[in-house]
C-alpha cells in the first residue's frame, strides 16, 4: 500500500513532485528553531548565528561565544554602558573588570575612564594588552581607557612599613691638599610619608 494520493493516471513529473514533497515532509521541522538557540545549535553555524545577531566581537571561543550570542539582545540595549563595557572586557580577557568613569576618580579627565582588572593575592598579572585592546574595540570615538590593577585585599591584617637607611663619609684630606676648613658640620635627615588607600571591594 502506498501514501501516493496521486491517480492512477498522474504523470511521470507529477510523480516527482509527489516524491519530493514526502522526503520534505520527512525532515525535522524543529531544525531551524535548534540552529537559532544559542546553547543548542551546530557548531558550524555558530559563526552565522552570532552576525545574524551582530555579536560586537566574535572570539572563536565556543563556549565563549554562545553566551555573547544568547546575550546579543540585551547587550545592544544597553550597549554604551559602564556595566555592558565591564561584561564585555570581561568576558573578552576572560577574568573581571571593573569601569571607573571621570566622575568617580578625580585623577581622571573627562572623557577618558579607567578600567580595573581585579586580582586576588598571589594571582599572575593580567595582560594589559587584551584588556586594551578589547576596551578599545567598544570605547567611544572620543574616550580612552586607562588600564590599573587592583588587588583584592584578603581578610587579615594589613601591614604596611617602611624604612630608611642614610650614611654619611667624612674625609680630611692633607693639609698640604686643601686649606682645612674653619669648621665641619656632619648630618642627616630622611622623610618618610606613607599614603595607603583602601578601598571598599
Amino acid at each position: 500500500m502506498s501514501d501516493d494520493l496521486l491517480p492512477g493516471n498522474a504523470t511521470a513529473f507529477e510523480r516527482a513532485q509527489s516524491m519530493t514533497s514526502a522526503r520534505i515532509l520527512a525532515t525535522e521541522t524543529n531544525a531551524v528553531r535548534r540552529e537559532r538557540d544559542p546553547a543548542h545549535c551546530d557548531k558550524q553555524f555558530l559563526p552565522f548565528l552570532a552576525m545574524e545577531r551582530s555579536v560586537h566581537h566574535y572570539a572563536g571561543d565556543e563556549t565563549l561565544d554562545r553566551a555573547r550570542a544568547a546575550t546579543s539582545f540585551a547587550d545592544h540595549a544597553a550597549y554604551g554602558t559602564a556595566a555592558a563595557l565591564e561584561a564585555e572586557i570581561s568576558l573578552d580577557i576572560g577574568r573581571e573588570a571593573r569601569v571607573v568613569e571621570a566622575h568617580e576618580d578625580s585623577s581622571l579627565e573627562w572623557p577618558d575612564f579607567a578600567v580595573e582588572l581585579l586580582v586576588d593575592p598571589g594571582e599572575p598579572t593580567p595582560d594589559l594588552a587584551a584588556m586594551q585592546a578589547s576596551a578599545i574595540r567598544r570605547k567611544n570615538v572620543r574616550d580612552w581607557p586607562h588600564p590599573r590593577i587592583r588587588v583584592r585585599q584578603p581578610e587579615a591584617p594589613l601591614y604596611i612599613a617602611a624604612a630608611s637607611s642614610l650614611g654619611v663619609t667624612l674625609r680630611v684630606l692633607p693639609e698640604d691638599a686643601l686649606p682645612p676648613p674653619p669648621q665641619i658640620y656632619v648630618g642627616a635627615t630622611a622623610r618618610v610619608v606613607l599614603n595607603v588607600k583602601v578601598s571598599p571591594q
